[in-house]
């Protein structure tokens, strides 16, 4: 299928560029994350909301990807999570990806998420959370951080609560997620999966 894109998109492509290009995390982008509970209910590609206070999430290490199908290193990051996720399928985990796409119409939306989802064979929800931008961004977040690129990975704990924010996965257009940022990811999740569940 071919695709033409107006002057306008390309212009907006480019600003997105600027606000949310692919980039090693900071404090700043984390600040304001760290410790929260997100307040997310968003709708799936079938109608259905799922939120993090879904009694199915209680108790369980939460990775939270936030993304987009125009964003290269997202396809690098759904290349290794997608595996990664299938063989941690046993463990007490969640992942749940928040897309943020161009389209003002949401079923053009929705179809470059199914589309992305298809491509990567991808199990977990992905949710239409708003548009690439920073104020979307923290929008869909509850008004919380700072977040400024994309792809985000946010980690939640047992209780419930944000514990890790990491920005970016590749090394200058990698195709691939390091090994070393693969073996530090793992290292947190399984820290996380650690912790006792909270009571009740």
């Amino acid at each position: 299928m071919k695709a033409s894109i107006s002057a306008r998109a390309i212009g907006g492509l480019l600003l997105a560029g600027l606000m949310l290009a692919p980039s090693v995390s900071t404090a700043a982008e984390s600040d304001g994350l760290t410790g929260a509970r997100l307040e997310i209910a968003l709708a799936d590609g079938e109608g259905r909301v799922v939120s993090l206070a879904d009694p199915r999430y209680r108790g369980k290490v939460a990775v939270l990807t936030l993304g987009g199908a125009w964003c290269v290193s997202c396809h690098v990051e759904a290349r290794f999570l997608v595996p990664w996720a299938a063989k941690r399928a046993r463990d007490d985990l969640a992942v749940i990806g928040l897309h943020f796409e161009y389209p003002d119409d949401p079923k053009a939306a929705r179809a470059l998420i199914d589309g992305f989802a298809r491509r990567y064979r991808i199990p977990w929800p992905l949710l239409l959370a708003g548009k690439p931008t920073s104020r979307s961004v923290a929008a869909a977040l509850g008004g919380r951080g700072a977040v400024k690129s994309l792809p985000t990975t946010i980690l939640i704990g047992r209780d419930g609560r944000v514990r890790d924010v990491h920005s970016g996965w590749d090394e200058k257009g990698a195709d691939s997620v390091p090994a070393a940022a693969q073996a530090a990811f793992e290292a947190k999740v399984d820290r996380l999966l650690a912790e006792p569940a909270p009571p009740g």
